[in-house]
């Protein structure tokens, strides 16, 4: 934790964007954050690994917001859909929604993205070809996007919960998304 919060202070703009996040009405905390070791210790690795990938995203600059929007909801949803059937690593999901929209992102194929990152085979099979787990959440949530109710599935989750699952995770990414 110490040599994390020392790689966050040694950048002011990370710093700032960090506070402001953590400060903002999103959270609603009792008191400020007022220290970086404060905000690391309150958001914790986990956390702080997404937020980092979604500022990281945020920088492509060229793209439309909307991508952005795009790819935060994808990455809740497939986020809840994996805490509502209680699998673990839900983080892994998290990642495959946040990076399904990299080759929007990229104007690249996404094949020729993820042979130059190293992700486990099992968020690379979810990108490309949807399998595993995690390809299931993904293709629950592109569902969900298309508005395609009845191709809504994922476990045994029942269509109406999958329907609020979308929901929070759309207004979830609304929040998040003006708060970068």
């Amino acid at each position: 934790m110490r040599d994390i919060e020392r790689l966050v202070s040694g950048d002011l703009p990370l710093s700032f964007k960090l506070l402001r996040y953590l400060n903002s009405a999103y959270f609603a905390l009792p008191q400020k954050v007022d220290s970086i070791h404060r905000a690391v210790v309150y958001f914790g690795l986990d956390m702080l690994r997404k937020w980092a990938s979604l500022l990281a995203m945020a920088k492509v600059e060229v793209k439309p917001p909307e991508l952005l929007k795009i790819a935060l909801l994808r990455a809740r949803m497939c986020e809840l859909l994996a805490e509502r059937a209680a699998v673990n690593n839900t983080a892994s999901f998290f990642t495959v929604g946040l990076f399904s929209t990299l080759s929007a992102l990229l104007d690249m194929p996404m094949r020729d993205i993820l042979t130059k990152l190293p992700l486990a085979s099992e968020i690379n099979d979810a990108l490309i070809p949807y399998e595993g787990l995690q390809g299931e959440a993904l293709s629950c949530a592109l569902v969900c996007e298309q508005c395609d109710w009845d191709g809504m599935h994922f476990v045994d989750i029942e269509q109406a919960e999958i329907g609020a699952l979308y929901m929070e995770s759309m207004q979830w990414a609304l929040e998040v998304g003006s708060g970068i």
